[in-house]
Formats: structure tokens, sequence, C-alpha cells
């Protein structure tokens, strides 16, 4: 019987050790095969604050490729012809570096695409693995003298060791000045002959006190520009003449336009009027200033302030 006990307390023991075994295995594979929570929480710390990283730096890398992509607008206008759809051709720009399927220099590594993938090779040296996909891009008037691009985007974010993962539905946007752009009717109009160069009027308000046109005179031979209710800058891309409440508008200038070898026509001097033919009520002569050529139409007497100098010839 004693013998009996002691295999029996042997196996016991025996029984125990191999559940100690099997435990302490399970806990070693467990520490080897999962990370420690410590680590866990660092990496997710890690991909946030680059999630966060990537959000500030999209505006500046929308910036970019917005104002590449309006300077590539104008270069594609410059070969002849008006853009079919300026907010599709930006978007196009913008995401492929193409205008009309037409590759633009001034979109190579430029594109939000080229940038996205600038943001993955910085990622990988931190052992992340970025993906970000443009879910849209978009470009619309902000006031008359600016544009401002949009976009939204996912960002997925994984850890190479599968410790985590993080996915994050963003938008930026970039404002783009037009100010120092040329005006895609000029460059159309005209044959490339007498471009203009887009800069707001200093006089908007006050182009003329009582009978002085100074004003008027110098806001005319400065090639100047003022808000209008004609077509806006990105209208003017699309060959558009109707109206936009962030409009602008420029005089035309007739010797110019003789000096140049361009066609003058009998119209208002107001460029949307003139380049589109638009129909007016009647034209007017403005007192000391160029009255041999300069017409406005009757719609725009008030906003010039002439109707106390102007004459219908």
């Amino acid at each position: 019987m004693a013998v009996t006990g002691k295999k029996g307390v042997f196996f016991t023991l025996a029984a125990v050790l191999l559940l100690l075994a099997l435990a302490m295995l399970v806990s070693l594979q467990s520490k080897y095969r999962q990370p420690d929570r410590a680590v866990v929480e660092t990496r997710i710390s890690t991909m946030s604050d680059f999630v966060g990283s990537i959000e500030k730096d999209m505006e500046r890398g929308l910036y970019i490729s917005a104002f590449r992509a309006v300077l590539s607008m104008e270069e594609f206008v410059s070969q002849g012809s008006f853009l079919n759809d300026s907010g599709a051709r930006f978007q196009e720009a913008v995401l492929t570096g193409s205008i009309h399927n037409r590759s633009m220099v001034l979109m190579q590594n430029s594109t939000l695409p080229d940038w996205a993938a600038r943001v993955s090779g910085v990622a990988s040296g931190i052992a992340l693995i970025v993906n970000i996909s443009f879910d849209s891009v978009s470009v619309r008037q902000s006031g008359s003298w600016a544009l401002v691009a949009e976009s939204n985007m996912t960002i997925n974010v994984t850890d190479t060791l599968n410790t985590a993962s993080w996915s994050v539905n963003s938008s930026a946007s970039a404002l783009v000045s037009i100010i120092g752009l040329e005006d895609p009717f000029f460059v159309i109009n005209t044959q490339g002959r007498a471009l203009r160069v887009i800069n707001s009027s200093p006089f908007e308000g006050n182009y003329v006190v009582g009978n002085n046109t100074a004003n008027l005179v110098s806001h005319i031979a400065g090639f100047y520009y003022t808000n209008s209710t004609g077509p806006d800058f990105l209208m003017r891309f699309e060959g558009n003449y109707s109206g936009s409440p962030f409009g602008i508008e420029t005089f035309v200038n007739v010797p110019e336009l003789q000096q140049k070898g361009v066609s003058q026509y009998e119209r208002s001097m107001v460029d949307y009027v003139y380049f589109g033919n638009l129909s007016t009520a009647a034209l007017y002569r403005v007192n000391n200033t160029y009255e041999n050529w300069l017409l406005i139409d009757d719609a725009h007497l008030a906003k010039y302030q002439v109707q106390g100098v102007s004459y219908q010839p």
C-alpha cells in the first residue's frame, strides 16, 4: 500500500509539473506572439500623430497642386482653345497631371497622388503602411479674386507588425489668388497678341468725382480689373460670357488691339461685352477720357460713375 501511495504522489506531481510546463510554454508563446500593451499603445500614439501630420501637410500639398493646375489650365488655353469644363479639367490636372488627356509639364511630381506617394515613403521609415485615396477634388470661386480648392480623402494607416490600424476621413482646402494670372478671354480673343494680367483696381468706387475723370483714365490705362456681375475667372476658361456674383471685368484697349493686329469692333469696351458681342441698349462716350475710342454701354454708366460726363455719339 505504501508503494501504491508513493506512485500516486509521483503521478500527481508529474501531472502538476506537466501542467506548469504547458502554462509556461503558453505564456512564453503569448509573450512573443502578442506585443506588450505598452508597445501597442505607443504604436497607436505614433500612428495618431502621423495621421495628424498628414492632415496638416495636406493643405500644403493641395495648394501646390492646385496652383500648378491653374497655371496648367492657362498653358492649355494658350494653345488656342477654351476648356470644356474648368472644374473637371482642374480635377483631371490635380489627380492625373493631364488636361484633356494631354500631359502638362507643370504637373510633373505635383499631383495629389504624387504627394500621397511621398507621404507613404516617409511612413515606411517608421514601419507604417499608409494608403491615401482621394474621394473628391473640386475648385470654386472664393469671391472675385481667389479660388478655393477642396479635397476629401481617406487615410488608412497600418503598422507593419500588424499591431494596429487606423482609418480616418479628412478634408483640406487651399486658397489660390488669381492676382497676377493671365485672363483667358484675352489669350483666346486676341490670339495671344494682347495678353492681360489680372490686377485689382485701386479706384473701385472712386472713378469720377464731379467732372474729374482722372481716376477712370488711370484705371483704363493701368489695365486694372474690378469686381463685376460679368463672368468670373473660372467661367473665362470656358469662354462663358454670362454673369456671376463673383465676376470681374476690365476695359479693352482699342489702340493696343490696333498696334498688335487684332480686329476691332464698335462695341462697349467692357471686356466681356466686347468679346462676347453682347447686345446693349445704347453706347456712350465719356468726356475727358479716351473719347476717340472709348465706348461704355448704358448698363455700366453707374458702375463707373460717368452719368454726368457721358454722351451718346
